[in-house]
């Protein structure tokens, strides 16, 4: 009896002490990673992993990763910019009791757009209108209205209107109505909408226009 109690105790006696024992690398286990890693410990050669991230297209030259405005500031407008214009030319006479009722001259006027590429996708466009004449009358005027249909829907967005006008004792030229540039999509569809009126004498005329364009 006492030489299987003797036994027990040292069989306790051998757990005990091999459960105090360390085990070999458990300081490894529990030892903390650094969040930045010395200088030092950095290898010669590590693996790099590349992320290629493509641009929108916007702004002003193609590749610039800014929007594309819709109405372009007057600094980004280039010196040399296309127009495609209407020319209408009308013949008037003088008030009969001034001139005899023999033709006094022409007036003229004229619409159309302004554009330029503004980037690869996108196209900038202005509307203008103007009245001139050959003889001095004693008011002018012009207005334009801007309209664009990116859709192709015949749902026309109205953009801007502008307008001009010359009044006095003699006037030749009522100033050019333009509307400043917008922009939209290559191939959209553009209108310009304008309203032209000469007084001279005791007579008053006016004149409409319509023009539909797309760019480039």
């Amino acid at each position: 009896m006492l030489k299987r109690f003797t036994a027990l105790m040292m069989l306790m006696v051998v757990f005990i002490v091999i459960g105090s024992a360390q085990v070999p690398g458990q300081h490894l286990l529990t030892a903390q990673v650094p969040d930045r890693v010395p200088p030092e410990q950095v290898p010669e050669k590590v693996n790099v992993v590349s992320v290629q991230v493509s641009k929108p297209v916007g702004g002003h030259a193609a590749g610039m990763d800014s929007p594309v405005p819709q109405r372009v500031p007057d600094e980004e407008v280039p010196a040399k910019v296309n127009v495609v214009e209407q020319v209408k030319v009308v013949t008037v006479r003088g008030s009969p009791t001034l001139a005899g009722g023999q033709p006094l001259g022409t007036i003229t006027y004229r619409y159309g757009f302004y554009w330029f590429q503004y980037n690869a996708t996108n196209v900038a466009v202005a509307g203008f209108a103007q009245t001139t004449t050959n003889f001095c009358a004693q008011r002018l005027f012009a207005r334009v209205k801007l309209y664009r249909d990116v859709e192709h829907t015949g749902n026309w967005e109205f953009r801007k209107v502008k307008q001009s006008e010359r009044t006095g004792a003699c006037v030749v030229d009522s100033g050019e109505a333009r509307t400043g540039f917008w922009t939209a999509p290559n191939g959209a569809d553009w209108m310009v909408k304008t309203e032209h009126l000469a007084h001279w004498d005791s007579n008053t005329e006016t004149w409409n226009g319509q023009k539909v364009d797309s760019f480039p």
